[in-house]
């Protein structure tokens, strides 16, 4: 027993370790336009998602919102999963649940804009759509 809680320690940490010191594959929503044919970030999205979300949801981002959702693999997901995302973030955009309260108190300057949201929702579903038809 001692030996499998060792060896699951050690694979563990093994597995968080090349995680964390692997260079990142996208440090940019441009980086990410460019690996998928089917993930197009247009000029405007890019500034938003650069200013709100990409701090916590792109390659830099804190452990447990990189982990939640990570914006870098959009571009690699299949089209199903990637409607699925584009989905959640309309929908949460849309709620206002993103960024949270907490975040934008502490970063009022990476609040999201009425404009803001209209660019991201606005992208978010018409992409979906445009996926969903091809």
């Amino acid at each position: 027993m001692k030996n499998l809680i060792i060896t699951t320690a050690t694979a563990i940490t093994f597995v968080f370790i090349m995680g964390c010191s692997v260079n990142s594959k996208v440090t940019s929503t441009e980086t990410v336009q460019n690996l998928n044919e089917n993930f197009k970030v247009p000029q405007d999205v890019k500034n938003v998602l650069d200013n709100s979300c990409l701090q916590c949801h792109g390659a830099d981002g804190k452990f447990k919102a990189k982990l939640k959702f990570n914006f870098e693999n959009m571009a690699e997901m299949d089209n199903t999963k990637l409607i699925s995302k584009l989905s959640k973030i309309d929908d949460v955009v849309s709620e206002g649940s993103m960024p949270p309260k907490k975040y934008v108190k502490k970063n009022p300057s990476h609040a999201l804009t009425k404009a803001d949201k209209k660019i991201i929702t606005d992208w978010a579903s018409s992409l979906a759509e445009e996926i969903i038809k091809r």
